[in-house]
C-alpha cells in the first residue's frame, strides 16, 4: 500500500553530524550535495564548533548548527540533529561515511511505497584503508538478519524478534520519517549503543521499518571512529551486555553476549 503522502526530495534533509577535525568530513559533504534526486536539503550539526568546519559549510554553501548542550555526548548530538532537520524526512549523516548518489532516489521510492514508514535503511559496503569490502562475514550475518523485516515490514513482532539477536540496522544509513515518529525518539543515554536502543523503541510502533537492499552507503571503519574508541574502553561490550540482559534470561543472555562480543573483531 503506497503512503497516503508522497514524499519528494524537498522533504527531506541531510543533516551532517560533524565533530571536530575529520579528515573525512568533505567526502561525506560532497556525497550528499552530489544527489541524484536534485532538491534535497543539506545542513551541519556540531557540539565542537571550529574554523574546519566553517569553511566546509562556506565551500558547499551549507548552514551549520550549534548544539547549545556542551558534554553531552553523542546522545545529545543525535537529537539535536534530529530537531535541526525542518523537513519530515531526515538522515543523520556521518561524517566519516559516503553515500552513493542514489542514495535519496531509491530511499524515497521505497518509503512512498508503505503506508505508514517509521524508518527506511539501506544495505551498505564498509570502506577499509581507502578500500570498498562489499562483504565479509558481519555483512552477511546482518544481510541476513534484515530478510525477515524485508518480507514483514509492519510485524512489530519481527522487528522485536530480530533486535533480540543484535543490532543489523546501519544507523548512517536511516531515514526517519518523522510525522510517523511523533517525538525526538533519541531519548536514552548509551554512548554506544544509542541506535540499538532507539530501532527496539520504535519497533512497537505501528507502522513499516523500509529495507532497501541495494547498497547504497559506505560506512567507513577506521581506528579513530567512536565505534573503535568504545571497544577499545570496553563500553561497547558493557552496553552490549546491558542491552541483551534485557532482551532475554540470564542463561541466554550469556551465550548471546559472548558470541556477541567476537563481532567487536570486525571494527580491527
Amino acid at each position: 500500500m503506497r503512503s497516503a503522502k508522497q514524499y519528494n526530495a524537498f522533504d527531506h534533509t541531510f543533516v551532517v553530524l560533524a565533530y571536530e577535525e575529520s579528515p573525512y568530513l568533505d567526502e561525506c559533504i560532497s556525497s550528499v550535495v552530489s544527489q541524484s534526486v536534485r532538491g534535497g536539503n543539506v545542513r551541519i550539526a556540531t557540539s565542537s564548533p571550529c574554523r574546519y568546519i566553517d569553511e566546509a559549510a562556506e565551500k558547499y554553501g551549507i548552514a551549520v548548527s550549534e548544539n547549545p548542550v556542551k558534554g553531552g555526548g553523542l546522545i545529545s548530538d543525535f537529537a539535536f540533529a534530529y530537531d535541526t532537520a525542518e523537513t519530515p524526512l531526515v538522515t543523520i549523516a556521518h561524517q566519516d561515511d559516503i553515500y552513493c548518489s542514489d542514495y535519496l532516489g531509491e530511499v524515497l521510492k521505497a518509503v512512498n511505497r508503505k503506508s505508514r514508514p517509521l524508518i527506511a535503511f539501506t544495505n551498505y559496503s564498509e570502506m577499509r584503508n581507502g578500500k570498498t569490502v562489499s562483504s565479509n562475514t558481519l555483512l552477511r550475518i546482518k544481510r541476513l538478519m534484515n530478510l525477515p523485516v524485508l518480507l514483514f515490514p509492519s510485524s512489530s513482532t519481527v522487528r522485536r524478534s530480530v533486535l533480540r539477536f543484535g543490532n543489523p540496522i546501519c544507523c548512517p544509513s536511516v531515514l526517519f520519517c518523522k510525522d510517523n515518529i511523533r517525538g525526538n525518539p533519541w531519548s536514552k543515554n548509551y554512548r554506544n549503543d544509542l541506535d540499538w536502543e532507539t530501532w527496539i523503541d520504535l519497533a512497537p510502533k505501528k507502522g513499516d521499518f523500509v529495507y532497501c537492499r541495494k547498497t547504497l552507503i559506505q560506512h567507513r571503519i577506521h581506528e579513530d571512529s567512536g565505534t573503535s574508541r568504545f571497544i577499545a574502553d570496553s563500553t561497547r561490550e558493557r552496553e552490549d551486555r546491558e542491552i541483551i540482559g534485557r532482551l532475554w534470561p540470564e542463561p541466554a543472555a550469556k551465550i548471546l553476549a559472548k558470541a556477541y562480543s567476537k563481532a567487536q573483531n570486525s571494527n580491527k
